[in-house]
């Protein structure tokens, strides 16, 4: 006799406790520190209710058994799938993923979507098996983390000369969002990077305001110019680093960038350096930060100054056609 297929049914026609459903994502993305807000299940649970979030939850026997949430901007959606049973079946995730792949409105042109089982086992075999179809492409990423000890502290390196050091919260949020754009569009993360600096300026304003876990002025740094009639409070923006409170002892380090114009001039290390340091005088003991795997330049960065790989995922990507023709699909 054959399995029984598995029954996905849209969030807002689920019988069962969708606040609960909410809650077990969130808490298997605080398990990765991807943490979402703390009033995230509840104002998912209300934003789906009125149609803002596409929503859909897995059955298995009447009992729900996963879902995947999305969020919509701008022809984009990134969402999250979460399977609750270590022994979830490809053809659920599947099930899920095809949900999300007809479900989609047409004004839809690109979906990222991270998954996340209780076995990292299981999660890295089905990226891999995913790696292999044609209708989702499986973009690789890496957690590294680096602990912050007393008794070994991080080295300094001096900026080369015209450069200056400054808190990136002195730094107008348009600034930061264009060199963030410039920085990433054309290298090895451009997958990851925003489609306009619009896109990537409301982004970083949530990562700012703290949707994330919030800021740390002091350990978050801005390297500006000196250069003569530069806009910028004494400079032009030549790069940044963001980094954020996940616990008292821990941090996330958001974001790093290096404008194209200012590379090749020990600016990342510069930054991260001072990062580090400045983490340390705070008390923090331990700091993550996220890589895509294809990005070599900054895994060996990282690497030197003691991040070690802790985690490895990815994020599943599908995009729409051209007008007038069909999702690609197997």
């Amino acid at each position: 006799m054959d399995p029984e297929a598995p029954r996905v049914v849209p969030a807002r026609e689920y019988k069962g406790d969708l606040l609960e459903r909410l809650v077990a994502l969130r808490n298997a993305l605080k398990a990765r520190e991807e943490a979402l807000p703390p009033a995230w299940p509840e104002d998912a649970f209300r934003e789906i209710r009125e149609g803002n979030y596409l929503a859909w939850v897995l059955l298995r026997g009447g009992i729900g058994a996963g879902m995947v949430v999305l969020a919509l901007r701008n022809g984009r959606a990134y969402g999250h799938i979460h399977l609750e049973d270590p022994a979830a079946t490809e053809a659920e995730r599947d099930a899920l993923l095809e949900a999300v792949r007809r479900g989609v409105p047409p004004p839809v042109r690109r979906c990222d979507i991270t998954v996340s089982t209780p076995d990292p086992e299981t999660e890295a075999r089905w990226m891999d098996a995913l790696a292999a179809r044609t209708d989702w492409k499986a973009i690789r990423r890496q957690r590294m983390v680096r602990p912050l000890e007393l008794e070994d502290p991080p080295g300094s390196t001096p900026l080369p000369p015209g450069f200056r050091f400054a808190k990136v919260t002195l730094v107008p949020q348009g600034d930061l969002a264009r060199l963030d754009w410039e920085a990433f569009r054309d290298g090895p993360d451009a997958a990851m990077v925003a489609e306009s600096v619009e896109e990537n300026r409301r982004l970083l304003e949530g990562l700012l305001r703290g949707d994330l876990g919030a800021p740390i002025p002091d350990a978050s740094p801005a390297v500006l110019t000196l250069e003569s009639g530069a806009h910028g409070p004494g400079g032009s923006l030549a790069g940044f680093a963001l980094t954020l409170e996940q616990t008292p002892r821990r941090a996330l380090l958001a974001d790093i960038a290096i404008h194209p114009r200012f590379r090749r001039q020990h600016l990342g290390e510069a930054l991260l350096r001072r990062t580090l340091r400045g983490l340390l005088a705070l008390g923090f003991r331990e700091v993550s930060l996220w890589v895509t795997e294809a990005n070599g330049p900054a895994r060996t960065l990282y690497e030197k100054l003691g991040f070690r790989r802790d985690l490895s995922t990815a994020i599943l990507r599908w995009e729409r056609g051209e007008p007038g023709t069909s999702p690609r699909t197997p």
